[in-house]
Order: C-alpha cells, then sequence, then structure tokens
C-alpha cells in the first residue's frame, strides 16, 4: 500500500484524501466485528480508539502520525478546545465555542466534514475561504503568498454572494479583503490577536473567589 500521502502538509488535496480512504479500507478488513480501532492521527497517536468514521475524520483533520517514536505531534499548547465536548450529538448542536475554536473549525474541519453533503461549487467556495484563512494564519508569511491571498479573496467574496443571502453580508465579511494588506504591515498573525491573553485571563479569573 502507498504510504507516500502520509507525508503530505495538505490535507485537503486529493491526493491525501485518497490515500485516508485506502488506509481505512485496508484498516476495516483486519479489524474483523470490532467496532472500535486505535486512532493513528497525529494527536491520538495510537493510544486512543474510536469508532471507524471518528478516526477517519480525525486522520483527515490531523493528519498521520509519522513519528515512529510515537513523540506527539508539534503544536502549541491549548492550539484549540476539545471540540468534541462541544457537540451534541442527540440535538445535532455545536454550543460553546470560543473565537479560536471557530477559527479552527473554518480552516482545519469544514472543508473534510462537509464533503458529500453540499453540492460542490458550495464546498469549493468554503474550501477555498479556510485555505485563504489558513495561509494567513501561517507561522511563516511570504509576500508573494500574501500578494496573492489579496487578489483571490474578493473573488471568493463574489463567489460567496452567488451561494448565500444578502443578510450574511456585513462590514466582518468584508474585513477579510483587507486581511492580507494588514498582515503585510502588522506580520505574522500570532503575535497580535487576543486568543493567548482570552485564555490565559480565563485561568486567572478561576483563581478569584470572592
Amino acid at each position: 500500500m502507498d504510504k507516500s500521502w502520509i507525508k503530505l502538509n495538505d490535507f485537503t488535496s486529493n491526493d491525501f484524501v485518497t490515500g485516508v480512504k485506502n488506509f481505512m479500507r485496508f484498516a476495516l478488513m483486519h479489524i474483523g466485528e470490532r467496532k472500535v480501532m486505535r486512532c493513528p492521527c497525529s494527536n491520538c497517536l495510537n493510544q486512543i480508539v474510536h469508532p471507524p468514521p471518528l478516526v477517519k475524520l480525525h486522520i483527515l483533520t490531523n493528519g498521520m502520525d509519522i513519528d515512529k517514536e510515537g513523540a506527539k505531534a508539534n503544536k502549541e499548547d491549548g492550539y484549540a478546545a476539545n471540540i468534541s465536548r462541544c457537540v451534541n450529538i442527540k440535538d445535532d448542536k455545536i454550543t460553546g465555542l470560543k473565537s479560536h475554536d471557530c477559527h479552527v473549525l473554518l480552516q482545519r474541519l469544514l472543508p473534510v466534514g462537509l464533503r458529500g453533503y453540499l453540492n460542490k461549487d458550495v464546498l469549493d467556495v468554503i474550501t477555498e475561504l479556510a485555505c485563504f484563512f489558513r495561509q494567513l494564519c501561517s507561522r511563516k508569511l511570504n509576500l508573494e503568498v500574501l500578494d496573492d491571498l489579496e487578489k483571490k479573496i474578493p473573488v471568493i467574496l463574489s463567489k460567496m454572494e452567488m451561494i448565500f443571502p444578502p443578510a450574511f453580508f456585513d462590514v466582518m465579511i468584508h474585513l477579510a479583503v483587507h486581511l492580507a494588506q494588514e498582515a503585510k504591515v502588522g506580520g505574522p498573525v500570532h503575535y497580535r490577536w487576543m486568543y493567548p491573553i482570552e485564555r490565559y485571563l480565563s485561568s486567572l479569573k478561576r483563581m478569584v473567589r470572592n
């Protein structure tokens, strides 16, 4: 079985998705009657068992663990909350998300989770928007990439205007047009956004008692 897809960084690429499908097909042939399997994603590291559909979602979202030592993938502490705790399967709702969790949901989960449920033109627009924010929020920024993002975002928003109702488009949606230019002036967004400070303030509030 070809394993070259494991090293791909773009989890939305056709090669990666095809590799995950082939891996899951191979795995399901060997788990027999068991309803769970060890999850080899870069977060679970073969230490946690899940139902196969959840394993597939984990791999598509987090990538596959390629470290034979089983070391934890290099992600910053507090990258996101445990979004699975915010999911109410009974009521089909997601509640209690913080602002940064919505970023993670848009950049990583929606392009994968919506496959097979939306028309291709709608899914393509959402995926393009997710890629825009994922590149914009990268640790390292390239001026050529920012120039390209600055040209792409008006096209992406124009496509969205053909899909979503007018009430969806307010000043916050328009703000995305200026984000690439802002990144050119201010540098990587991680040094300017408030999420780490907000999480730290939340920790301090829990220490205070009347």
